[in-house]
């Protein structure tokens, strides 16, 4: 199933979707909810459930490769 979702801040109260083409003449459900302040917030704390998964070996070695990788970018 595949599936579109975007967060907006509409100017007025009217709305454009552009389709895929292989959503034309398929049966759709358009579903559209207000984003609350609790909903953002839980996703930021998705990142802090992640914290001290890497161990400091793995987590030096990534470190490491984004240093790099903005070296070549200069």
């Amino acid at each position: 199933m595949q599936a579109i979702k975007h967060i907006l801040t509409p100017e007025s109260k009217e709305i454009s979707i552009i389709l895929p083409d292989n959503f034309v003449h398929e049966e759709l459900e358009i579903i559209i909810l207000p984003v609350r302040d609790i909903e953002k917030k839980s996703e930021k704390s998705q990142y802090k459930s992640q914290r001290g998964k890497l161990s400091k070996a793995e987590a030096e070695k990534m470190l490491s490769y984004v240093e790099q990788s903005r070296k070549e970018w200069q």
